[in-house]
């Protein structure tokens, strides 16, 4: 071959090269742009969650701040309180949350939550005639504790004593429960005690099931926590039981006892939850009212009050000033798009991975935000480095009216680990003229 057809064939061969590099370099350009991610795998999803748990406790609470800094304009006469909206965890409303009172017949909640845990499992029934001990017959209880009026030869079911619970706030009910269930007393608290245990409140016990000892104890902020969990793990408790106004007790020939808590006739939307008061602890109530689909909880401890008329007057008007307050000023905001995002990660193998929000969207937001909600996105168009699974390299800004609401953090769903050789070698030329062409 002549020196020139040789020059020829270089050129030749180089414009070859030139071009199928310059294919190269443009598909894989294309890919960085345009990425696509493969599913993670069962484990990668478990080994995530555990992580985020790790990185971001609040995942596991039932209860949050608001996102956004909010002022009432109004107190209670009662001593302690908090009111959250259901859907969010959100906490609308507090005062002293964290001081330590009894909650007094409020306990019995905890015992109906013991009962349903074992019904659902199948360990017994609603229609199970339960024995009475001489210990829950009316006629033994301390003269001032409520009652449903227990004899010594009645043949009653279960589901009646739930809801002389429910209802009449029965500490004789009460009593013959526990000792159905668990044999005796001590036995059936450990049980009450172990649920608290598991829901990680660390400020509740309980020494007896029906709440007239001021050895039981709880704050405002626990009980609502509470609370929170037992009607959203036994939602039917409300119809079945709490929203029940009246009880008759024998059936046929027994006397009619009104629910204790005054609300249900009072306050729009209100199906429970219980009352409670001693001396220690004054004047106490679990409520909860629904309206349109949205529902508010609160708990109101250490109300005032000389006797159970006056009492019961501030409980109503504390419960209604605060439900008020929750569905004339609040609502419920889940944004309609997952904010998740493919984002390329060149000059690593696994080539891409997803951002996504590090923690549940949903939140309460005012009612003057209706409709007004944006949210700026913030975050990368590439990655060029390993990440790791939970790293944070995003944020989602929620806002109205130029008012930021809430921030969530995005992280990476899963871990990356570099390239080596060519592989490496192309994808940094490739991120350099990316980064020149930006």
């Amino acid at each position: 071959m002549t020196k020139k057809n040789k020059i020829k064939a270089t050129i030749a061969a180089s414009a070859g090269l030139i071009i199928i590099l310059s294919i190269f370099f443009e598909v894989r350009r294309a890919s960085v742009l345009n990425p696509e991610c493969s599913s993670l795998s069962k484990e990668e999803k478990n080994l995530l969650s555990d992580k985020l748990e790790n990185l971001y406790p609040e995942r596991l609470q039932r209860l949050h701040p608001l996102p956004y800094k909010n002022q009432a304009g109004f107190d209670i006469n009662s001593g302690s309180a908090v009111l959250i909206d259901t859907a969010t965890g959100n906490i609308l409303y507090e005062k002293n949350p964290d001081t330590l009172i009894p909650p007094a017949s409020m306990t019995k909640l905890v015992e109906m939550a013991v009962v349903f845990e074992d019904v659902k499992n199948g360990k017994i029934k609603l229609t199970d005639t339960v024995p009475l001990p001489p210990e829950s017959w009316a006629e033994n209880l301390p003269w001032d504790a409520s009652r449903m009026g227990l004899k010594k030869d009645d043949k009653v079911d279960l589901k009646t004593l739930l809801t002389g619970l429910a209802v009449a706030s029965a500490n004789d009910g009460s009593i013959a429960v526990a000792n159905y269930v668990e044999g005796r007393m001590d036995k059936f608290v450990a049980r009450m005690n172990s649920l608290i245990h598991n829901l990680g409140l660390k400020n509740t016990f309980f020494v007896e099931s029906s709440g007239y000892s001021a050895q039981n104890i709880t704050t405002a902020r626990e009980f609502t926590d509470f609370s929170l969990w037992y009607i959203t793990s036994f939602p039917e408790s409300l119809k079945d039981y709490h929203s029940v106004k009246e009880f008759t007790y024998p059936e046929h020939n027994g006397w009619t006892i009104s629910n204790t808590n005054k609300l249900l006739d009072e306050l729009e939307g209100c199906d429970g939850l219980k009352t409670g008061f001693i001396d220690e602890s004054g004047y106490n109530i679990a409520l909860t009212a629904v309206r349109n689909g949205q529902r508010y909880l609160a708990v109101i401890m250490n109300g005032p009050g000389r006797s159970t008329l006056e009492g019961n007057y501030y409980r109503q008007i504390d419960g209604t000033r605060l439900m008020d307050y929750a569905f004339n000023n609040f609502e419920s905001y889940r944004p309609e798009e997952k904010y998740e995002y493919v984002i390329s990660n060149p000059g690593c193998k696994e080539e891409a991975f997803k951002l996504i929000p590090a923690e549940k969207l949903d939140f309460t937001i005012p009612k003057a935000a209706h409709g007004k909600i944006q949210c700026k996105v913030i975050k990368p168009d590439f990655v060029s480095e390993e990440v790791n699974a939970g790293q944070v390299l995003g944020k989602l800004i929620f806002h109205a009216d130029n008012v930021a609401l809430r921030t969530v953090d995005l992280v990476s769903d899963r871990t990356t680990t570099q390239k080596s050789g060519p592989g490496l070698i192309a994808d940094k030329i490739i991120v350099w003229s990316l980064r020149r062409s930006m």
